[in-house]
């Protein structure tokens, strides 16, 4: 039994036109809340990149050419992992959501092949904001008022936030539970 954590990046906000260009999977285990594997595949781009997409994740045509994996190897490979978790998390998931089955679709694996849910936690804490708990539920919101340490550099990396995800996944879990025992 296990739980995905899953982060992306790209290069724009658009996944018609563009591309994911890095993705990691973090798998948890439920109960020990314990890393039991990650996974982190590099894509170099097709197509260029957005300008702010770039300020956000720092990602340039090229950064990954001596990285880069095949993307229909990964294509395969992320669809056999995420079929073989219990639950699939993202933070702003229909994001990621959309752009994995793009990019999966794209790479041979069609979509009743593609895992159907993605859990979100924003929706999780969008709960709390409702409270006045969060006044926003961006991850880094998230990571700071649930205390937990933001070791985020200045630019994005999937795999970072897929572990960071699983922190505040956790925190965001326990808190729901205190929330609807009292």
């Amino acid at each position: 039994m296990s739980i995905a954590f899953i982060d992306i990046e790209t290069t724009g906000l658009d996944f018609v036109k563009n591309e994911v260009i890095e993705i990691a999977v973090v798998l948890a285990d439920p109960i020990t809340e314990r890393i039991i594997e990650e996974h982190q595949f590099f894509i170099e781009a097709k197509k260029g990149v957005d300008e702010e997409a770039a300020r956000v994740n720092g990602y340039f045509v090229g950064k990954w050419k001596n990285k880069a994996q095949d993307s229909h190897e990964v294509a395969r490979k992320l669809n056999t992992i995420l079929k073989n978790v219990d639950e699939i998390f993202a933070h702003n998931a229909a994001f990621d959501r959309s752009f994995i089955s793009a990019f999966m679709s794209n790479n041979g694996i069609d979509k009743e092949n593609q895992p159907k849910y993605f859990l979100d936690t924003a929706t999780i804490a969008y709960l709390f904001k409702r409270t006045g708990y969060f006044t926003k539920v961006s991850l880094n919101h998230c990571l700071d008022k649930l205390n937990l340490t933001n070791l985020r550099s200045d630019k994005h990396s999937a795999l970072e936030d897929a572990r960071l995800l699983k922190e505040v996944f956790f925190k965001l879990i326990k808190k729901v539970e205190i929330k609807w025992n009292n």
